[in-house]
């Protein structure tokens, strides 16, 4: 009887040591988790990356109303031309200029943050969008010049982080088919430069070949 005692006594002390494991588990689990939210800097130029990073081919920012002009619609052109509209190419220049100076800002701000990695993949994203402008704009060397640098500006920022300028995976131009181009694609559209028998260089930059004007300046051209 004894024995059958203490193995009774032994389960008891058993059964409460699990209990209070179970309800320090408990206890850990409901424990709020604080999450801070992007900052509103952060967010507002992130918002703005994201924006530029989405335009389709074809078509132009609306800063006024933060959608998309369709150039192949005369609705939206006619809309364009209106004086109290404000939409210029002009404008678009400094909008992606004020958007990229400040991204590239911020990298240096919230490297090593959680933010960071969105940070740098708004980034990517936005250079493809750039990429689309510059073939929008192709008719206006000055203003496929004052993009391109931004492009330069982002390729040499990003390649100081160590990323590839190309956008993550999901995140890219579309084809001719409207499909949206492979990593393989992709990563066979890097960076590289050429030296032809003149001794000058054309370079391409993902799937824009680059060539020198009159100037001196280097202008992008979709292929």
């Amino acid at each position: 009887m004894e024995a059958i005692d203490k193995y009774e006594d032994s389960n008891i002390f058993n059964d409460s040591g699990s209990s209070s494991s179970r309800d320090t588990v408990a206890h850990h689990r409901s424990e709020p988790v604080s999450v801070t939210p992007i900052p509103k800097k952060l967010a507002d130029v992130m918002r703005r990356l994201r924006y530029i990073g989405g335009v389709p081919a074809g078509h132009k920012l609306n800063l006024t109303t933060m959608l998309y002009d369709d150039d192949s619609s005369w609705i939206d052109k006619s809309k364009r031309t209106l004086w109290y509209t404000s939409e210029s190419k002009e404008g678009t220049v400094q909008m992606v200029e004020e958007t990229t100076d400040e991204a590239i800002s911020c990298v240096n701000e919230y490297r090593g943050s959680s933010y960071y990695d969105i940070l740098i993949n708004d980034i990517q994203t936005c250079s493809k969008g750039i990429k689309r402008l510059i073939d929008m704009y192709k008719d206006y060397p000055d203003t496929v010049n004052s993009l391109s640098l931004r492009l330069d500006d982002i390729a040499v920022a990003l390649r100081q982080e160590g990323v590839s300028c190309s956008p993550p995976k999901g995140v890219g131009a579309r084809d001719s088919s409207g499909n949206r181009e492979s990593n393989g694609n992709r990563d066979n559209r890097e960076v590289r430069g050429i030296r032809d028998s003149r001794d000058s260089v054309k370079v391409t930059v993902a799937g824009f070949n680059a060539g020198k004007s009159g100037d001196g300046s280097i202008v992008y051209h979709g292929n």
